[in-house]
């Protein structure tokens, strides 16, 4: 009697982990595109925004002095350099943060799979390899993608240090 009880007890279990992990594949989508969106906004527009306003700023002391202006372009000229840096890391930090996200559906959807198995079979089965192995790209990439988000922030804050340094002499 105990094992017909263990039985439907694993089995309500597994339904349970099963709707569970499918709520989180479907969550992951929304995941997926909220990350992308915010590192573009945040990213994009510090890196690109600081560019325009460093030619806007340029360009306007060229054409509004008599004299020449007194600007270090080795020192812009890195600015620039840095800026663009910043917004090539965010282009790939959002690529990254991407397919973190897909790694991460693959894994719920694995699990769903499992929690499948589980509920037919009627008992329990450890996560296999494949899904652990989806579970620890998602982290790597992951990280990799909180990586490149944190040098793209602090190319932009090199950047304007180049800058201001370039133009107060």
């Amino acid at each position: 009697m105990t094992d017909q009880i263990d039985a439907v007890m694993v089995v309500k279990v597994a339904e349970q982990d099963h709707a569970a992990a499918r709520a989180d594949a479907a969550e992951r989508i929304k995941i997926q595109w909220s990350i992308a969106d915010a590192t573009m906004k945040a990213l994009l527009l510090v890196n690109g925004g600081a560019m325009i306003a460093l030619f806007t700023f340029v360009g306007n002391v060229m054409t509004r002095t008599a004299t020449q202006p007194a600007f270090d372009g080795a020192y812009l000229r890195w600015s620039f350099g840095a800026f663009v840096s910043g917004l090539v890391l965010a282009l790939l930090t959002h690529a990254l943060a991407f397919l973190s996200q897909q790694e991460a559906l693959y894994a719920s959807a694995k699990e769903a799979w499992r929690h499948q198995r589980i509920m037919a079979a009627g008992a329990w089965e450890n996560p296999p390899p494949d899904e652990m192995r989806h579970h620890r790209r998602f982290l790597s990439l992951y990280a990799v993608a909180f990586g490149m988000a944190v040098l793209s922030l602090t190319a932009f804050t090199v950047g304007c240090w180049f800058a201001l340094s370039g133009v107060l002499i």
